[in-house]
């Protein structure tokens, strides 16, 4: 009799073993198959390292396209580039070693390079004219040399004149480089053609 208990108690547990084996595995089975919920998840966009690479957060205004090719012009302390649509008109101007200036013949728009002598002027001076007329002063680096660069306008007659000057200094010689232009609202486009020719300028 109790050899027949001992028989059917070790049964059942390899029955039960076998039957908690068998739905294990089932439960393995199911959750291997069962596809993942993303319903929850955004999907990344396959655009969207492009459109931001595209759209940078950038107020600055874009270069102006010119079809022409520049012009050189080439004195004997500096020389620099300019667009075919303004005409240069080199001079000696008192008190200056070197002047240039550069015309628009359908916009109101003058740039005036000068190269000044020491005993005639000085950044310091030049500076304190801009700045008493409220200008904006930035440092600026031209011709590999270190300077100050001045923004803003000023009434004159009724007519709003804006400018934006470039004062700087090398071997006891004041550089200028000035541009300026009429109209009721600030031209983004005219100014960035006077950052173009600044950043070409070199000295001889």
């Amino acid at each position: 009799m109790e050899q027949w208990i001992e028989s059917l108690g070790w049964k059942k547990l390899v029955a039960i073993l076998i039957v908690a084996s068998i739905i294990f595995l089932i439960f393995i089975v199911l959750s291997i198959s069962r596809p993942q919920n993303t319903s929850s998840l955004p999907l990344p966009s396959g655009n969207q390292g492009s459109e931001s690479a595209n759209h940078p957060a950038s107020s600055f205004p874009k270069p102006t396209t010119i079809s022409n090719p520049w012009l050189r012009y080439q004195g004997s302390l500096f020389q620099l580039n300019y667009p075919p649509d303004l005409s240069a008109d080199p001079r000696i101007a008192q008190g200056s070693r070197e002047s240039l200036i550069l015309r628009s013949s359908t916009k109101n728009v003058t740039i005036n390079i000068q190269s000044y002598e020491p005993s005639q002027t000085s950044v310091a001076k030049i500076s304190n004219i801009f700045s008493t007329l409220g200008y904006k002063q930035n440092p600026i680096y031209i011709s590999g040399l270190s300077g100050n660069e001045f923004s803003g306008s000023v009434l004159i007659n009724s007519n709003r004149v804006w400018e934006k000057a470039v004062v700087f200094e090398n071997s006891g010689a004041i550089y200028k480089l000035q541009l300026a232009y009429t109209s009721s609202a600030q031209d983004f486009s005219i100014e960035q053609i006077f950052d173009q020719i600044a950043s070409s300028f070199h000295l001889l």
